[in-house]
Protein backbone atom coordinates (compact mmCIF):
# COMPACT_ATOMS: atom_id res chain seq x y z
CA UNK A 1 0.00 0.00 0.00
CA UNK A 2 1.16 3.53 -0.52
CA UNK A 3 -0.21 6.97 0.14
CA UNK A 4 -0.39 9.97 -2.14
CA UNK A 5 -0.75 13.68 -1.63
CA UNK A 6 -0.11 16.74 -3.81
CA UNK A 7 3.67 16.10 -3.62
CA UNK A 8 3.65 12.49 -4.75
CA UNK A 9 3.59 8.93 -3.51
CA UNK A 10 5.02 7.49 -0.30
CA UNK A 11 7.19 4.42 -0.12
CA UNK A 12 5.29 1.15 -0.37
CA UNK A 13 4.47 -0.37 3.03
CA UNK A 14 5.51 -3.83 4.16
CA UNK A 15 3.39 -6.65 2.75
CA UNK A 16 1.01 -8.36 5.17
CA UNK A 17 -1.18 -11.44 4.80
CA UNK A 18 -4.85 -11.35 5.81
CA UNK A 19 -6.89 -14.51 6.21
CA UNK A 20 -10.66 -14.40 6.10
CA UNK A 21 -13.12 -16.77 7.72
CA UNK A 22 -15.56 -19.01 5.93
CA UNK A 23 -18.64 -21.09 6.62
CA UNK A 24 -18.14 -23.96 9.06
CA UNK A 25 -18.23 -27.54 7.87
CA UNK A 26 -21.25 -29.74 8.59
CA UNK A 27 -21.22 -31.36 12.04
CA UNK A 28 -19.75 -34.88 11.83
CA UNK A 29 -21.01 -38.02 13.55
CA UNK A 30 -24.62 -36.94 14.17
CA UNK A 31 -26.29 -39.49 16.43
CA UNK A 32 -29.89 -39.65 17.66
CA UNK A 33 -31.26 -41.77 20.49
CA UNK A 34 -34.60 -42.14 22.21
CA UNK A 35 -33.79 -45.14 24.41
CA UNK A 36 -34.44 -44.40 28.07
CA UNK A 37 -36.08 -41.05 27.35
CA UNK A 38 -39.69 -40.30 28.29
CA UNK A 39 -42.48 -39.17 25.98
CA UNK A 40 -41.60 -37.51 22.70
CA UNK A 41 -38.03 -36.67 23.76
CA UNK A 42 -35.00 -37.42 21.64
CA UNK A 43 -31.31 -36.92 22.30
CA UNK A 44 -29.15 -35.54 19.50
CA UNK A 45 -25.36 -35.35 19.65
CA UNK A 46 -22.63 -34.53 17.14
CA UNK A 47 -18.93 -33.96 16.80
CA UNK A 48 -17.38 -30.52 16.65
CA UNK A 49 -17.02 -29.40 13.02
CA UNK A 50 -14.11 -27.38 11.65
CA UNK A 51 -15.11 -23.73 12.09
CA UNK A 52 -13.02 -22.29 9.20
CA UNK A 53 -11.56 -19.54 11.36
CA UNK A 54 -14.68 -18.14 13.07
CA UNK A 55 -16.28 -19.51 16.26
CA UNK A 56 -19.57 -21.36 15.76
CA UNK A 57 -22.33 -19.37 17.46
CA UNK A 58 -25.19 -21.88 17.30
CA UNK A 59 -26.44 -25.00 15.58
CA UNK A 60 -29.79 -25.14 13.79
CA UNK A 61 -31.68 -28.42 14.17
CA UNK A 62 -34.63 -29.15 11.85
CA UNK A 63 -37.39 -31.42 13.15
CA UNK A 64 -39.73 -33.01 10.59
CA UNK A 65 -42.49 -35.48 11.41
CA UNK A 66 -42.20 -38.70 9.37
CA UNK A 67 -45.85 -38.42 8.29
CA UNK A 68 -45.65 -34.76 7.28
CA UNK A 69 -43.71 -32.53 4.94
CA UNK A 70 -43.74 -29.71 7.47
CA UNK A 71 -41.46 -29.21 10.40
CA UNK A 72 -39.84 -26.64 12.60
CA UNK A 73 -36.31 -25.68 13.53
CA UNK A 74 -34.65 -25.04 16.84
CA UNK A 75 -31.52 -23.01 17.47
CA UNK A 76 -29.03 -24.47 19.92
CA UNK A 77 -26.67 -21.86 21.35
CA UNK A 78 -23.02 -22.67 21.86
CA UNK A 79 -21.91 -21.85 25.36
CA UNK A 80 -18.42 -23.24 25.31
Amino acid sequence: MDARNEYGYSDISTEIAVYTSGMPEAPPNVVTADEGLAGANIQVSWGIPFDNGAPILYYKILFVSPDSSTGYSELVNCDG
